[in-house]
């Protein structure tokens, strides 16, 4: 991969990864879930959420900066079930209520 040397170009290649594991997951699950966005935001408390409302996954620069890509992953993951709980789901369930777990 390429020297990135500009934080907009990092974060592009952080967020490309991650859709290209959003893809990749459906595909391993054999699930169809909607198309999304993607996007890094400051957090010191929390690593992730889904916005169903907007159809975002939000992932933390910190968590990306300061942990393993497997982490990342398997939060970005957990943001997804949240997004296949939310498609499948019709009622204002807990955010990890029956349906999630």
């Amino acid at each position: 991969m390429a020297k990135l040397n500009h934080s907009s170009d990092w974060e592009r290649a952080v967020i490309l990864e991650l859709i290209a594991e959003h893809q990749y997951a459906c595909h391993i699950h054999k699930v169809k879930l909607q198309s999304i966005h993607i996007k890094l935001f400051d957090s010191e408390t929390k690593w992730g959420q889904f916005d169903s409302s907007t159809k975002t996954i939000s992932i933390s620069r910190k968590l990306v900066n300061e942990h393993p890509w497997h982490v990342v992953v398997g939060i970005f993951r957990h943001e997804m079930a949240h997004q296949l709980v939310a498609e499948e789901s019709k009622s204002d369930e807990r955010p990890h209520g029956e349906a999630f777990q």
